[in-house]
């Protein structure tokens, strides 16, 4: 099968990262709407107007499924996007449990409107929503200890027994929040991979295609997807 996964730049390659684990036999081309990132800080109609142009260019280029990679994208538009295209969409999204345990959900401020975040706010969750973190990360992404410095703490403030990864470009700080608040953690790449269970067919030849709408950033791309790759 022809996977393609779409994000505003380096975040989705998270979830790239558990398809290629999940499905090695497939193909897959990865779209960074670098261009027009990022998308979670912008209003609905342009995250509309971006996710569906990019999934009409995937779906040309013969994607045979759709990964969103960006969990403002998941999480505001998955049920859109199901309606509207006959190919199978599988969507991240914030992932978390408020009822067993103090949770904090780190995410986009339009995440953070999404219905599922509000749900999880009337179950006892807290939000923390900061539209500098992801250009801060898109910024430090070879070296994130600034953008450690800058946020771990403004999260202690909140004590959280688990965090939730709402964005998909927080993955890279997974072991600077594990490390300095010992809490688990949650990032939804796993369960949205496995939406393509029943579809993902050993056709392809595990090759990746990066497309970019801005700058040309495969050799980076290429290097952060391979470190994510090596993680236990």
């Amino acid at each position: 099968m022809h996977i393609g996964v779409l994000d505003s730049g380096i975040g989705g390659l998270a979830l790239l990262a558990e398809l290629v684990r999940k499905y090695p036999d497939n193909r897959f081309t990865y779209y960074s709407d670098n261009r027009y990132a990022p998308y979670g800080s912008r209003n609905i109609d342009y995250l509309k107007w971006r996710v569906h142009t990019v999934c009409d260019e995937l779906k040309g280029r013969g994607a045979q499924a759709i990964a969103l990679g960006c969990n403002t994208a998941g999480s505001n538009l998955a049920s859109e996007l199901r309606s509207s295209y006959s190919l199978p969409i599988a969507a991240v999204s914030p992932e978390a449990y408020p009822e067993r345990e103090k949770t904090l959900i780190m995410c986009t401020p339009l995440t953070a409107l999404s219905r599922g975040v509000r749900e999880y706010v009337e179950r006892g969750a807290a939000v923390y929503a900061d539209p500098a973190l992801v250009p801060l990360i898109e910024r430090h992404r070879f070296d994130l200890r600034p953008v450690a410095e800058y946020v771990l703490p403004k999260l202690k403030e909140y004590s959280p027994e688990a965090v939730s990864l709402g964005c998909t470009h927080y993955v890279y700080l997974a072991e600077y929040v594990s490390s300095a608040l010992g809490v688990r953690l949650y990032d939804g790449c796993a369960r949205a991979a496995s939406e393509l269970a029943p579809f993902a067919g050993g056709c392809g030849d595990g090759s990746v295609t990066f497309v970019f709408s801005g700058e040309n950033e495969r050799e980076a791309y290429e290097f952060l997807l391979n470190k994510l790759l090596s993680r236990d």
